[in-house]
């Protein structure tokens, strides 16, 4: 049976949590306050048998599109941490590539190659990584922050 359109999610009472009901119900009624749940939480209560490497943890980086296809690594409060530069192109067209921020696998046009200078090395020395085409899409997948902080790290 589909959820009606006006169904809002509610937190059960803790008492109904120890008998075995899920922690959230269905309601229709407006009144109701409507509580939000993180991701964590939705794979913690619907698969609680999940590895700790697949679970989502809080980010604390985002990344940002710029021109000529740079990627930046935004930090929460908005400053640019870090400038990912695209590298030209080379190779066999046919080939899979795997994403080393989210782990996405695609053919080459879909994938880019960048690179970034390691912090303090006066641009003697560069860190590769291969990166989705869409960083937007490549930030939604991405579970964690490993990858970045190992670039920031230098």
């Amino acid at each position: 049976m589909p959820w009606p359109a006006t169904a809002r999610v509610r937190a059960a009472p803790r008492s109904a949590v120890s008998r075995g009901k899920p922690r959230w119900a269905v309601t229709e009624s407006p009144g109701d306050p409507v509580r939000t749940y993180s991701d964590r939480e939705i794979v913690d209560e619907l698969f609680p048998a999940t590895p700790e490497h697949l679970r989502p943890r809080q980010r604390r980086f985002r990344l940002e599109g710029a021109a000529e296809g740079r990627v930046l690594v935004v930090d929460r409060a908005g400053n640019a941490r870090l400038c990912l530069v695209p590298v030209p192109p080379s190779g066999d067209p046919s080939h899979r590539l795997c994403c080393d921020l989210c782990g996405h696998t695609a053919a080459r046009f879909e994938m880019t190659l960048l690179r970034s200078e390691v912090p303090g090395s006066a641009g003697r020395r560069w860190r590769y990584l291969t990166a989705c085409l869409d960083p937007r899409s490549c930030d939604a997948r991405r579970r964690n922050d490993d990858v970045v902080e190992q670039l920031l790290a230098g």
